[in-house]
């Protein structure tokens, strides 16, 4: 675990994200790539269900495209403002 990020910070329509497969970069993204905003995609989900109950889990869509992974390999995100997160796949 890195050091604590403040979320109010981080613009989240911004936000952008490299993914990389054994060093190699495989795609890129931002927030806006979600609905304009991640926190737009939330909002309209909210209205189409007519609310969310509390302590319910989103996720609010993609900044990137899937793409296959095998085992071995070694995929990294690397976000703007949170960081690197890294998966190594058994």
């Amino acid at each position: 675990m890195g050091s604590g990020v403040d979320p109010a910070g981080i613009a989240l329509g911004d936000e952008s994200v490299t993914l990389r497969v054994d060093g190699s970069p495989v795609d890129s993204g931002v927030g806006a790539d979600v609905l304009g905003n991640p926190l737009a995609a939330l909002t309209w989900l909210a209205d189409a269900v007519d609310g969310l109950a509390a302590g319910a889990l989103v996720t609010t869509g993609s900044l990137t495209e899937p793409f296959p992974v095998d085992a071995g390999e070694t995929v990294t995100a690397s976000f703007a403002s949170l960081g690197d997160v890294t998966l190594r796949v058994e």
